[in-house]
């Protein structure tokens, strides 16, 4: 088991009446719910933080290529185009059987 460390939170007393009411319908104590509302925050940073990384680096990625000027149009052309040109592909092969 963990070490476990005991501690003071200061929260107002909405906060605490939702903590009782939370930990009351999901039959555990206050502090499970505090630690997994803790844990489940951490992830969410963690995965912001990766999104926003990875929107940064496609963005990079779009600068150098040429393609951060165009337009969701554009895209949608692109992506038609190579799903067409996909499926073209699939049923020249599935023909060559």
């Amino acid at each position: 088991m963990p070490e476990q460390t005991v501690t003071t939170v200061e929260v107002s007393s909405s906060a605490y009446q939702l903590l009782e009411q939370l930990a009351a319908s999901e039959q555990r104590a206050i502090s499970a719910i505090i630690e997994d509302s803790l844990r489940m925050y951490g992830e969410r940073v963690v995965a912001f933080r990766r999104m926003e990384e990875a929107l940064k680096r496609a963005h990079e990625l779009a600068s150098e290529n040429g393609t951060s000027e165009m337009s969701m149009d554009d895209i949608n052309v692109e992506i038609a185009t190579y799903r067409a040109e996909k499926r073209l592909r699939e049923k020249m092969a599935s023909c060559e059987l």
